[in-house]
C-alpha cells in the first residue's frame, strides 16, 4: 500500500487529534494574544500536497520509501511539540491504530469525517472551549471531542484485527475523551499539553486584570490596524507581525492613531503577548532549567507503563530488530574518533572507509547484518591497464551499482538523496582500478550539484574531463550545468555555446547529443527574451531523432513554453501533453514537476485562467522542495506570488530569501536579485524594470 492510500481515513483523525495532542500556544501569525490548541494549524495550508517549508499540508504527499521497497515513510507535518507523556502516547497510539485499520482497507465512519477538513481543523484550534461544531459528511455538525470519539469507537470495534497494546491506548482515548466531554480545558489541565498551557494563559490574564473581552476587543483593533498598514518599497511591512519594537516606527504609530487606539495600551498590549510568548516557548525547554520539568510534580501526565529509567534505557538502546541498533553502535564505538570521521553513512548504507568495508542495512526492520569486505585498495599498478579491458571487480561493480542508484533519484528529482549517494562513492574514488567509472561519478556529481545550486558544479565537472581536449560533449555537459546554475542561465554560457556552434557544424550529422545542445541553447535564448529565434531552435531539437527521453521530454516542454511566449497557446498545450507523457512513462517526476508543471502554470495564466495557473503551480510545489530543487522550488514560488491571490507574500519572500542564502548559485543570479529588489512590482503584476519582453513572467 502506498501512503496515499492512508489519506481518506489519517487525516480526518489528524484533524480532531489536537484535542488530545495539541501543543498549546499562541498564533504566530497574529499581533494580537490568540490562544490556540495547535499552534502548527496556523501553518496548515491544503489537507493533503507535498509542501514542506510552505504551503504544509495536513498529510504529506512526499514518495520516501528509505528501503528496499518493502516499506514505506508516511511523514506528516501537522503535528506540535509535546511534552506531556499522555499527550505523546495518544499522539502516536491513536494515529497508528487509525493508520493500521486503513492498511487493512477499513474505512471510519462518515460521521467521523468532517466536509471540509482543513476549515474544520483551523476552527477546532482555535476553540479551546471546545465547542465549535464542524458538518461531516453523514450531514450532522460534530465537536472535535465528537469526531475523536468515533475515531475511537471505530477502532475498539476492529480491536480483533490490531496489536496486542491496542486495548490500552483505546482504554485510555475513551477515558481522556469523557475528561473532556465532562469538564473541557480545566478538567485536563495538569494532563494535556495545550489544557496545561491554557491554564497558565487563563491565569496570566487575570493576574494581570485583563479580561478575555478586552483581549478579543483589542485583536479586532489590530487586525484592522494591519490591513491599513502601508506597503512600503522593500516591503517591510507586507504580512509582518507587529510588536513592541514597532511602535517606534513612524508609519506604525500612524496607523494606530489613525485608528484611534491609544499607543500606551497597545504597548502594554504587545508586552503582555511577549511575555505569554516566552512561557509558551520556555514550556518546551529541554532540560531542568525548562518551565514543563519545573511543573512537573504537580502535573498527573505520567503513565505507570513508563517510568524514567524506561526513558533513559530507550535513549542507549534502540529496538535489536531494526538498523537503528548498528548505527547506535556504530556512534557509540566510533563517536569523534578518526575512524568515525571516514564513516559514510545514508538511510540503506554504512561505508566504513577505513577498515575498507560495508554495511547494507535496506530494511528499517532487519535483526541480522554483516559487514562486506571491499577490494583491497593497495592493488599493483600493472593491473590498471588490464582492468580497462577486463569484466570490472567488486569494488567497480558496488560503483555502477550506487551510479545507477544516483542517476533513478536524478530522474525522480531527489537531488539530495542523490548527493548523499554520490558522497558514499567519493569515499571509494581513490581505490577504483580503472577511469571510466570516475568519469563517469563526476559527471553526475555537477549535474546533481548544478541542480542544488551549489554554485562549484562546473568546477566538479572540470575534475571530470581534466585536460582532455575540447570536444563537442565537453561543451554541451558544461552548457547543460550552466543552464541550471540560477534562475537563468549566466552570461558566460554564450561563450560556451558559440563555441558548440562551431564544433557542431563541423559534424556531419546531428545526435542526440545536438540535440541536449540545441534545447540548451533555445532555452537560455527564451530567457533572454528573443522569442523568434528560441522558437527556430527548439524546433529543429525537436525535429530529431529522439535518443533520451529525458532530452526529448525537456525539449518539448522548452518548445512549449516558447510558442506561449508568442501567443501560440494550443500548440504549445500539445507540446506539453507529449512531454508529460514522456515524463510519467520513464518515471521522470522531477522534470515533470519541474518543467511541464511550471509550462502549464505560465500557460495558463497567460491564457487568462489564474485559478487554473494557480493549480499547475501547487502541484508542482508539491515536488519541489529547498532541499531536492532549491531553484525550481523559488521558481515556482515566485511565479505563485506574480498571480494575486496564488501565494502569501511575506511568507513566499521569507521562504524565497531563505534559500536564497543557502545556495550559493541562487545568491548570485541576478533576476533573483532584480525580482526581489523590485518586490512590490513583481507582487503587483508591473512590468519588469528591465523591459524584458515577457512581460507577465519577466523572464523567470
Amino acid at each position: 500500500m502506498q501512503p496515499m492510500e492512508l489519506a481518506p481515513a489519517v487525516v480526518p483523525h489528524l484533524v480532531s487529534r489536537i484535542v488530545l495532542c495539541g501543543g498549546g500556544g499562541l498564533d504566530s501569525r497574529s499581533s494580537g494574544i490568540v490562544f490556540m490548541i495547535s499552534p502548527r494549524v496556523s501553518w496548515i495550508e491544503h489537507p493533503v500536497g507535498g509542501g514542506n517549508t510552505s504551503d504544509r499540508p495536513i498529510f504529506h504527499s512526499r514518495h520516501e520509501p528509505h528501503t528496499n521497497g518493502a516499506g514505506m515513510r508516511v511523514h506528516l507535518n501537522c503535528g506540535d511539540r509535546n511534552m506531556s507523556h499522555a499527550s505523546l502516547a495518544l499522539r502516536f497510539g491513536t494515529t497508528a491504530l487509525v493508520a493500521l485499520l486503513a492498511g487493512r482497507g477499513r474505512k471510519p465512519p462518515r460521521g467521523a469525517r468532517p466536509f471540509m477538513g482543513l476549515r474544520a481543523m483551523r476552527a477546532f484550534a482555535r476553540d479551546p472551549a471546545l465547542g465549535v461544531a464542524a458538518r461531516c459528511c453523514d450531514g450532522r455538525r460534530r465537536t472535535a471531542v465528537q469526531i475523536s470519539r468515533l475515531n475511537c469507537q471505530w477502532v475498539e470495534r476492529h480491536l480483533a484485527e490490531l496489536p496486542e497494546w491496542a486495548p490500552a491506548v483505546v482504554q485510555q482515548w475513551r477515558a481522556v475523551l469523557d475528561l473532556l466531554a465532562s469538564g473541557g480545558a480545566p478538567a485536563a489541565g495538569r494532563l494535556l499539553d495545550w489544557a496545561i498551557l491554557h491554564g497558565i494563559f487563563t491565569d496570566l490574564l487575570a493576574e494581570r486584570g485583563v479580561s478575555l473581552a478586552e483581549v478579543r476587543r483589542m485583536n479586532r483593533k489590530l487586525a484592522l490596524v494591519e490591513r491599513r498598514m502601508p506597503v512600503s518599497e522593500d516591503g517591510q511591512f507586507a504580512e509582518k507581525i507587529l510588536g513592541v519594537q514597532d511602535l517606534r516606527r513612524t508609519a506604525v504609530r500612524a496607523a494606530f492613531q489613525q485608528a484611534g487606539i491609544d499607543l500606551t495600551e497597545v504597548g502594554q498590549f504587545f508586552r503582555l503577548r511577549a511575555e505569554l510568548a516566552e512561557i509558551f516557548t520556555r514550556y518546551g525547554e529541554i532540560g531542568e532549567d525548562g518551565l514543563f520539568h519545573q511543573l512537573d510534580g504537580v502535573l498527573r501526565h505520567r503513565l505507570p507503563e513508563v517510568d524514567d529509567a524506561a526513558v533513559a534505557h530507550a535513549d542507549l538502546h534502540p529496538p535489536a530488530d531494526t538498523r537503528a541498533k548498528y548505527r547506535g553502535h556504530l556512534v557509540r564505538e566510533l563517536g569523534g574518533s578518526e575512524a568515525g570521521k571516514r564513516m559514510m553513512v545514508n538511510w540503506s548504507r554504512v561505508t566504513d572507509c577505513t577498515r575498507n568495508r560495508r554495511l547494507d542495512l535496506p530494511d528499517p526492520f532487519i535483526a541480522d547484518a554483516k559487514w562486506i569486505d571491499l577490494p583491497d585498495p593497495e592493488r599493483p599498478r600493472r593491473r590498471i591497464v588490464a582492468d580497462l579491458f577486463n569484466p570490472p571487480d567488486a569494488l567497480t561493480r558496488i560503483v555502477a551499482e550506487q551510479l545507477n542508484e544516483v542517476r533513478e533519484l536524478y530522474d525522480r528529482g531527489r537531488m539530495d538523496e542523490a548527493a548523499m549517494v554520490l558522497d558514499t562513492i567519493r569515499s571509494m574514488i581513490g581505490r577504483l582500478p580503472g577511469v571510466g567509472a570516475i568519469g563517469d561519478f563526476h559527471l553526475w556529481d555537477a549535474r546533481v550539484h548544478a541542480r542544488l545550486a551549489s554554485g562549484d558544479a562546473l568546477e566538479r565537472l572540470e575534475r571530470h574531463y581534466g585536460d582532455a581536449q575540447v570536444d563537442f560533449s565537453q561543451v554541451v555537459d558544461r552548457v547543460c550545468i550552466l543552464r541550471f546554475t540560477g534562475l537563468t542561465p549566466p552570461a558566460r554560457i554564450e561563450s560556451q555555446i558559440m563555441v558548440g556552434k562551431a564544433l557542431a557544424a563541423l559534424q556531419p550529422e546531428l545526435g542526440a547529443g545536438d540535440q541536449s545542445f540545441l534545447d540548451h541553447a533555445g532555452y537560455t535564448q527564451l530567457r533572454r527574451g528573443q522569442f523568434a529565434e528560441a522558437l527556430a531552435t527548439l524546433e529543429r531539437a525537436v525535429a530529431l531523432a529522439p535518443r533520451e527521453a529525458r532530452i526529448e521530454a525537456r525539449t518539448h516542454a522548452d518548445l512549449a513554453d516558447a510558442l506561449r511566449a508568442i501567443g501560440r497557446h494550443d500548440e504549445a498545450a500539445s507540446h506539453l501533453q507529449a512531454a508529460e507523457q514522456l515524463q510519467l512513462n520513464h518515471r521522470l517526476l522531477g522534470e515533470h514537476a519541474e518543467m511541464t508543471c511550471i509550462v502549464r502554470g505560465r500557460l495558463a495564466a497567460c491564457a487568462g485562467a489564474r485559478r487554473e495557473a494557480i493549480v499547475w503551480l501547487k502541484r508542482a510545489s508539491g515536488m519541489l522542495t529547498p532541499e531536492r530543487a532549491p531553484a525550481p522550488f523559488v521558481r515556482v514560488h515566485l511565479l505563485r506570488a506574480r498571480l494575486p491571490g496564488g501565494a502569501a507574500l511575506g511568507a513566499t519572500r521569507r521562504a524565497v530569501e531563505e534559500v536564497r542564502a543557502a545556495r550559493p548559485a541562487l545568491a548570485a543570479c541576478p533576476l533573483l536579485a532584480q525580482v526581489l529588489e523590485h518586490w512590490v512590482a513583481w507582487t503587483t503584476g508591473e512590468p519588469s524594470p528591465g523591459g524584458h519582453p515577457d512581460k507577465m513572467f519577466w523572464g523567470v
